[in-house]
């Protein structure tokens, strides 16, 4: 059971569409950042319902694109975790991104590009997503787009490595 400290005390400053990035202690965590070359393996993203005072993560996991309590989450996670805020030019978009995230709950899980992109780039299948897919593709969904970068036109972006290419986000903080 981890310490929740870092987490409760930026809670409450958490947002819809806010990038959540994973250190993981487990093999396959580690063959990513090995591949990647990123200090991070997993990359999901912030949904907060505001009514019900309960922050979520919509993350690609072995289900699938899953909604779960991020502090569920958090408890049990073997490794570390970094909050990217969305940078403050982009506000206005929050509530579409968050909407696109939800809109894609249970597309499949799409291991044969994870395991693929640790050798290779890997294009866009929309149809399956693995964890860096899913919030770049609700980005660039969104109409109108969020600054769309050449690089990612043609391959998907790898956690960690990749995110931070695209510009979105501010600067991370850790939480675990």
């Amino acid at each position: 059971m981890n310490d929740l400290t870092k987490y409760n005390e930026n809670r409450d400053y958490m947002r819809t569409f806010d990038r959540l990035e994973w250190r993981s202690k487990t093999a396959i965590g580690w063959l990513i950042r090995e591949k990647t070359g990123a200090f991070v393996n997993h990359t999901g993203v912030i949904i907060k319902f505001k009514e019900f005072n309960r922050v979520f993560t919509s993350e690609a996991l072995g289900g699938g694109i899953d909604l779960n309590r991020l502090s569920d989450r958090l408890i049990d996670h073997k490794g570390e975790c970094f909050w990217y805020p969305l940078k403050p030019e982009y506000e206005k978009y929050r509530i579409s991104l968050g909407q696109k995230m939800l809109d894609w709950e249970a597309v499949k899980y799409d291991y044969f590009s994870l395991f693929k992109q640790i050798l290779f780039r890997v294009t866009f299948d929309a149809s399956k997503l693995f964890c860096s897919e899913a919030p770049f593709l609700a980005g660039a969904y969104h109409n109108p787009p969020l600054p769309f970068p050449d690089e990612f036109k043609e391959y998907a972006p790898r956690p960690g490595y990749d995110m931070d290419k695209i510009g979105w986000w501010q600067e991370g903080v850790r939480i675990l």
